[in-house]
């Protein structure tokens, strides 16, 4: 695994990180009480697809190859 990846990566298990993701749940988790079911409803939809493109760009790895080193990520 590449340097950058291997630091990027460890992001995840880093304490600060699950702080802030704890604190963004909490806001999702506030708002999505209080909204209606409409709003509720386009937040889903807004969290499907977004799992959807994370789980694609794990997978494009092992279905493509690694990407090569001048890859950016964008």
């Amino acid at each position: 695994m590449r340097p950058v990846t291997t630091t990027w990566l460890q992001t995840y298990g880093d304490a600060a990180f699950d702080a802030l993701n704890q604190q963004a749940i909490q806001i999702v988790t506030t708002h999505a009480a209080a909204a209606t079911d409409d709003v509720r409803a386009r937040m889903r939809a807004a969290f499907v697809t977004s799992a959807r493109h994370e789980l694609r760009f794990f997978a494009a790895p092992l279905e493509q190859g690694s990407p090569p080193a001048t890859w950016t990520g964008a």
